[in-house]
């Protein structure tokens, strides 16, 4: 909602079974959301435009107990965060590999998709900066630089 603001939309909150005939009858004109999510909803079909801005990361959380992992051995944490490393790379590169097979099915279908001009990007990120600084402001250090938020 807030990055919306931010870039001079006017978002609100629907219930996201209510999407597909939302899109359909015209009472919105868009939602965010990866492929993915599109297309377990089949949104593709009311849906004929979409913009590729790559804004949002989808990610599963690694938790441990602090103290339970400080008594494993320097080694031993070691090898864990680099097992979660490249759980979090194998994690992107199947989703970029899905969503790129969504594109080419949802282009064959009709949709019409949209990549932004870098300078569009540069502006959208000097827009949505703000926004993303205060949503990382909670978030770990280490866990900016594993995800590469940084």
């Amino acid at each position: 909602m807030r990055l919306i603001k931010a870039l001079g939309g006017d978002a609100f909150v629907m219930s996201f079974s209510e999407l597909y005939s939302a899109l359909q009858q015209g009472t919105v004109d868009g939602q965010i959301n990866g492929l993915q999510t599109m297309a377990s909803a089949n949104l593709q079909e009311v849906q004929k435009y979409c913009t590729m801005l790559n804004m949002s990361l989808s990610s599963f959380h690694i938790v441990a107990n602090s103290a339970a992992f400080e008594k494993y051995s320097p080694e031993l944490q070691e090898v864990l965060k680099e097992c979660a490393v490249e759980a979090a790379q194998y994690a992107r590169d199947y989703l970029s590999n899905q969503e790129a097979e969504l594109r080419t099915k949802f282009e064959e279908s009709g949709m019409v998709f949209y990549d932004p001009t870098e300078e569009e990007l540069a502006q959208f990120k000097e827009l949505a900066m703000p926004v993303l600084k205060d949503n990382l402001s909670n978030v770990s250090q280490e866990t900016i630089e594993i995800f590469g938020l940084n």
